[in-house]
């Protein structure tokens, strides 16, 4: 709109001064003479010459008029003297009138196409650069493609904008601003729980129906948005996940990964001799939800309804127009007939809990978790969960651990088939363990004596994050890097950019430093002049720190040990033209990681 404006505003200062008849020389009003040559170039007085004069003196009409001398004034009437014709008068007043009229309706304009897009007039700081997309609606932002998977449109924004840190978007009707970098991101997420004043932000309002509400879990830590609450919750869930509880959960997930190797032995032993492991990563971390989470003892037909539902219970909540529908339309789908499944097998682990005692799941310790501090408002002590409570915070975890988990382990195992020399090394380092400890895994030999592990596990996190980020909501309008967030804007705090534009990677890899054929570096870990710092945030950041990150580690590198412990293999498809899922959370290469295995006894 500013573009049209000021084109014809152009427009009308030419069109005007095309109509101007000067004499072969200027006069100003002191009467001291002022050659024309030293504007037009030629001093002859034909009729020619003074319409080219006058054509000239058009295009430069910011250098004649005021001319700036001391005491000066504009040109007399007798020097210079403006002769519009009848149709030039009428051609400049549309002009005019168009030109007044775009600029003063722009921001008008602006509000009905992209509505609350607008900046905050009383703050001075400009709205962040960017792009609103398509009127009312905005930008698709989950687009993807083939060369790096899911994450399209947040690489196509760097493309254009650079790495300024903070964008403004426009996405389902909303503006949006976004922010990256270790800075920019901490201090976002660091806001939550602050009042408005203090320029605090909110996690958003997820379900907006009674069946949204339960399919989501309305009393889980993602969706408390009370602070005394919130913290209350992760402390109780968290003695679930304190490391003491991580280690007792050892010998089940050692189990899944033994079940895991059974998998990948029996797809091998088929005609085509072709596992595909983003299947058995998938499966592995499922039975890590019904084995150590949920605590359950299911046959083949309950694992395989278990898995269907929890399925069907994922794909609902990724799904907005089940998140819409209007109850009791939303009680009738697959998702939260799927919830209810999983309620009611949770209700009767923790009926059995009660009658048998505590045993070493991670249910077990939500249910048994006592808060031994004061409740700051009413003083009372020893509070434990409801059921409710128990039952959507268990169900969180289920669905922030399997697929990001399954996903991690694939993107690792297609690292490995890339990088052998990283595979020999990994293979090394079990070999010592081997030697040292035996094939037993405690939660202390894979924390304390599998450093290169770990840091293979962390390079694929970094190189493959999640591709959105935490969303927040701004409670008042807030200043970010020079750039204001209006009232009332979501916030997302970008993961993968702000890995993209990490310093310390860049430093070393420069825009390789995410490339999955030349930037996996799972070294740079273990040195700290390389290890990434503040910027890699692939667990998140702030008071929502993903609370099963232990968990999740022990899971991976459990796996992981199995696996390298009992086979070699080479991938199926090119080794240089990897192609990747379009949507994902985490990406995933589309033909999901292939390999040949080859049985391998350390």
């Amino acid at each position: 709109m500013k573009k049209a404006s000021t084109f014809i505003a152009l427009l009308i200062v030419v069109r005007s001064n095309a109509f101007l008849r000067v004499g072969p020389n200027l006069r100003p009003i002191n009467n001291e003479r002022l050659p024309i040559k030293k504007l037009t170039h030629s001093t002859a007085s034909s009729t020619k010459n003074v319409h080219r004069r006058s054509t000239l003196l058009a295009k430069t009409s910011a250098a004649v008029a005021p001319l700036p001398r001391p005491n000066s004034r504009l040109f007399s009437s007798a020097a210079v003297s403006p002769i519009l014709s009848q149709p030039g008068r009428i051609a400049s007043a549309f002009l005019i009138f168009i030109s007044s009229f775009l600029s003063f309706s722009a921001k008008s304009i602006r509000k009905i196409l992209w509505p609350k897009a607008n900046p905050d007039n009383k703050v001075l700081n400009p709205l962040p650069d960017g792009t609103l997309g398509c009127p009312f609606f905005g930008h698709w932002l989950f687009s993807g493609d083939e060369e790096e998977g899911p994450g399209a449109f947040w690489r196509n924004l760097v493309a254009k904008f650079g790495n300024v840190g903070i964008f403004k978007t426009y996405f389902m009707g909303r503006p949006m601003a976004v922010v990256s970098g270790s800075k920019n991101l901490r201090n976002i997420l660091d806001r939550e729980f602050k009042s408005s004043d203090e320029g605090g932000v909110e996690i958003g309002v997820f379900a907006r129906t009674e069946a949204a509400a339960d399919i989501f879990g309305s009393d889980s830590m993602l969706t408390s948005q009370d602070k005394l609450n919130h913290k209350w919750l992760r402390r109780l869930v968290g003695q679930a996940m304190s490391p003491l509880a991580v280690s007792a959960s050892i010998p089940q997930l050692v189990k899944a990964a033994d079940d895991a190797v059974d998998d990948v032995f029996t797809a091998m032993n088929s005609d085509s001799g072709i596992v595909r492991m983003e299947d058995v990563c998938t499966k592995f971390t499922l039975d890590i939800a019904w084995r150590q989470i949920l605590g359950l003892d299911l046959s083949d037909e309950e694992v395989f309804e278990f898995r269907s539902k929890v399925d069907e219970w994922i794909g609902g909540m990724l799904s907005p127009a089940v998140m819409l529908l209007p109850d009791p339309h939303g009680q009738k789908t697959k998702s939260y007939k799927a919830r209810k499944y999983l309620d009611n097998i949770i209700l009767e682990k923790m009926r059995q809990l009660e009658i048998n005692g505590p045993d070493d799941s991670t249910l077990s310790a939500m249910v048994y978790a006592i808060d031994e501090e004061s409740d700051e408002e009413t003083g009372e002590k020893n509070r434990r969960l409801s059921k409710k409570q128990v039952m959507d915070n268990a169900l969180l975890l289920i669905l922030a651990g399997s697929e990001t988990s399954a996903s991690t382990l694939t993107n690792i195992m297609l690292f490995l088939g890339l990088y052998p020399e990283v595979y020999s090394r990994l293979k090394d380092e079990q070999k010592q363990n081997i030697m040292k400890h035996g094939h037993t895994l405690t939660g202390k030999i894979i924390d304390e004596n599998m450093p290169y592990l770990d840091s293979v596990i962390r390079e694929s996190m970094r190189i493959k994050p999640i591709q959105g980020g935490a969303q927040r909501t701004a409670k008042s309008t807030i200043v970010i890097d020079g750039k204001q967030i209006p009232k009332g804007w979501p916030i997302m705090a970008q993961i993968s950019l702000t890995h993209r534009f990490d310093p310390v990677t860049r430093a070393t890899d420069g825009e390789d430093n995410m490339n999955i054929y030349k930037g996996f570096k799972p070294e740079r870990w273990l040195d700290k002049s390389t290890r990434p710092s503040s910027d890699w945030v692939a667990l998140g950041h702030g008071p929502r720190y993903c609370l099963g990150a232990n968990l999740a580690m022990a899971e991976m590198k459990v796996f992981m040990s199995t696996i390298i412990r009992a086979i070699d293999f080479d991938l199926v498809n090119s080794k240089t033209d990897i192609k990747w899922k379009k949507m994902s959370i985490i990406p995933k290469p589309k033909d999901g990681t292939e390999i040949y295995p080859r049985v391998q006894a350390l």
